[in-house]
C-alpha cells in the first residue's frame, strides 16, 4: 500500500546555528505587564526575575499592544509548547506571538551590562531553542511540567518545537505547482483554509512549481508566524493567509518513535522504545501510529508477534479518521480476503473512501475494479477516470492501462495513437512489459508504406515517344481512310 509519490509536509526543518563561535540563542517566554513576549537573544546575557527590558519601538503582532519604553520582568519560562503557555493561569494567550530581534537593544539587571550585539532575522528566522546535550534534564523544573513523561526524551521535544503544516503533496502530470491530496484534522493546512484537490501556486510571495519547492519553503516557518499561500481550486486563485502551527504532541511521540524505530538522528536504534512511542501517540488520537500498529500486528516482527485480531482493530480505528493508508488497507484485505472474509464490494467500498482522502494507489485498484466489474457493474467510463488521476501521478500501471484504452478507444474514448503514445511511453521508461508491447503495436500501425519511385524519361527517351506518338496518329489516320474507302 505504499504510495512513493506523496509526500507529508510535517516538519523536515533544519535551523542554521551559525559558525562554531557564534553564542547559542537564548530562548525565555517572558510575562511583561500580564502580556506574555517570546525573547530570543543572541547574548550572554540571562533573562531572569528582576530583568529590565528596553524596547525602543512597539511591536506588532502582540494583541495591539505598547510596549515602546522599560520594562521589569516578573515571570520567566521556557517555551517548551509552541504556541501555548505553559501556565496558562498566569501567562494569558494573545492572539499571536511576537518574535523579538533586533527590536530589544538592552537587557540588564541592577549594574548596565554591555548591551547585546544587535542583529537582524534572516531569511531562514532565528535557530528554536534545542535541548543541550550537556543539560541535566532532570534538573529543569519547567520540562516536569510536561503532559505526559514519555516526552522528557529529546526527540520529541525536537519535534514538539517544529511546524506542522499537515498536507500530504503529489506533483501531477503536466502541472506546475504542489498538488493537495490530503489535509491532516486541525492542521496549519485545515484550520487556514487548505482542502483536497488545491493546487498550491505561491507561499509567501514564492512561486512553487513543484512539492520539493514548497518542502523548500515550509522547512522554515517558524509556529506562531503568518504565512500566505496561494491556491488554485476550481479554476480560481485564493489567497489564504496560514498560521503555521506546532507539531502536536500525538505527531511529536509517533514521529520520535519512528527515529527510534529506524536509528535515524537518535544514538542508537531501539525499536521497543519506539513501540512505547508509537503506542503513546495511539493513545493520544493520532490515526496514522494506529495504522503503523496495524502493520505492526500483521507482519510481526521481534518485538510484535503477529495478532490478526490486534491488527483489524487498529486499522479499522485508523480508518475511521483520515488515514487514508489505512482505508485502502481494509480495501485490500476485503479483496483478497486476507484476515477478512472476502467481499469485493465492501473493496470497492473503501478503496473509493481511501481515494476520496488522497490515495493514489486505491485510484488505480478502483479502475482495474471498475473496468472488470468487481464488487459491483462494469463501468469503464469511471475505470478511464480513476485510471487518469493514477496516471498522472506516476502510478505506471494505470499509465499502461490508461494507454490501452487509448489505442481501442475503450471507455468513451475516442481512439487516440498520440495520447496512447505519450501514456506507453511514460509507463514503459519504468519497465513496464505491457507498455512496451503496445509502443511496438503504435509503431507497426504508423508504418508508411514505401512506393517505388520512377525515373523521369532522358531525352532520347522522350524524342522516341513523341515519334511513336506520330507513328500512332499516322496508323490511326490510314485506318480511317480504309474504312470510308470501304464505304
Amino acid at each position: 500500500m505504499k504510495n512513493l509519490f506523496l509526500i507529508s509536509l510535517f516538519l523536515l526543518t533544519s535551523y542554521c546555528f551559525g559558525s562554531e563561535n557564534s553564542q547559542s540563542y537564548d530562548s525565555r517566554l517572558v510575562k511583561v505587564d500580564g502580556k506574555a513576549i517570546i525573547l530570543r537573544l543572541e547574548t550572554k546575557a540571562k533573562i531572569e526575575v528582576g530583568s529590565k527590558i528596553k524596547f525602543y519601538e512597539n511591536i506588532s503582532g502582540i494583541g495591539d499592544i505598547d510596549i515602546k519604553g522599560e520594562w521589569v520582568v516578573d515571570k520567566v519560562v521556557r517555551d517548551y509548547v509552541r504556541g501555548h503557555s505553559i501556565d496558562n493561569a498566569e501567562i494569558p494567550q494573545l492572539g499571536s506571538t511576537a518574535h523579538i530581534f533586533s527590536k530589544v537593544n538592552e537587557i540588564y539587571k541592577g549594574n548596565l551590562l554591555s548591551p547585546p550585539p544587535k542583529f537582524e532575522q534572516n531569511n531562514h528566522g532565528p535557530p528554536l531553542w534545542e535541548l543541550n546535550e550537556s543539560e541535566n534534564e532532570n534538573e529543569d523544573e519547567d520540562f516536569q511540567q510536561m503532559p505526559i513523561d514519555i516526552t522528557k526524551n529529546k526527540r520529541v521535544v525536537y519535534y514538539h518545537h517544529r511546524q506542522h503544516f499537515g498536507v500530504f503533496l503529489g506533483n501531477r502530470d503536466k502541472t506546475s505547482g504542489a498538488y493537495v491530496l490530503n489535509v491532516l484534522e486541525n492542521s496549519s493546512a485545515e484550520n487556514g483554509g487548505i482542502v483536497i484537490g488545491d493546487l498550491i501556486t505561491n507561499f509567501n510571495n514564492s512561486k512553487i512549481t513543484s512539492v520539493k519547492d514548497l518542502l523548500d519553503k515550509v522547512s522554515y516557518c517558524i509556529p506562531g508566524r503568518y504565512y500566505t499561500v496561494q491556491v488554485i481550486r476550481n479554476n480560481m486563485l485564493k489567497v489564504l493567509n496560514i498560521k503555521m502551527q506546532a507539531m502536536s504532541l500525538s505527531w511529536s511521540c509517533f514521529l520520535a518513535g519512528i527515529d527510534y524505530e529506524k536509528g535515524r538522528n537518535v544514538e542508537k536504534k531501539d525499536p521497543s522504545f519506539a513501540l512505547k512511542l508509537i503506542k503513546k501517540a495511539e493513545e493520544l488520537g493520532n490515526p496514522d501510529a494506529a495504522y503503523n500498529l496495524g502493520l505492526k500486528y500483521y507482519k510481526g516482527s521481534d518485538i510484535v508477534e503477529s495478532d490478526a485480531e490486534k491488527c483489524i482493530y487498529y486499522i479499522k480505528k485508523a480508518a475511521k479518521g483520515r488515514c487514508f493508508e489505512a482505508k485502502d488497507m481494509l480495501g485490500y484485505f476485503y479483496r483478497y480476503g486476507k484476515l477478512l472474509n472476502k467481499d469485493e464490494a465492501l473493496a470497492r467500498k473503501w478503496f473509493l473512501q481511501a481515494q476520496a482522502f488522497g490515495s493514489i494507489q486505491s485510484a488505480e485498484n478502483l479502475g482495474y475494479m471498475y473496468y472488470n466489474g468487481k464488487g459491483g457493474a462494469v463501468d469503464k467510463k469511471r475505470a478511464v477516470t480513476f485510471w487518469t488521476l493514477a496516471a498522472q501521478f506516476g502510478l505506471p500501471q494505470s499509465q499502461s492501462a490508461l494507454a490501452h484504452m487509448y489505442y481501442f478507444g475503450e471507455g468513451g474514448l475516442s481512439k487516440n495513437l498520440t495520447k496512447a503514445e505519450y501514456w506507453a511511453k511514460k509507463a514503459s521508461a519504468t519497465g513496464n512489459q505491457n507498455a512496451k508491447e503496445l509502443l511496438a503495436k503504435i509503431d507497426n500501425s504508423r508504418q508508411i508504406k514505401i512506393i517505388p519511385t520512377v525515373k523521369p524519361p532522358s531525352k532520347t527517351q522522350r524524342k522516341e515517344n513523341k515519334n511513336e506518338k506520330m507513328l500512332n496518329l499516322f496508323l490511326n489516320g490510314l485506318s480511317e481512310i480504309q474504312k470510308l474507302r470501304r464505304k
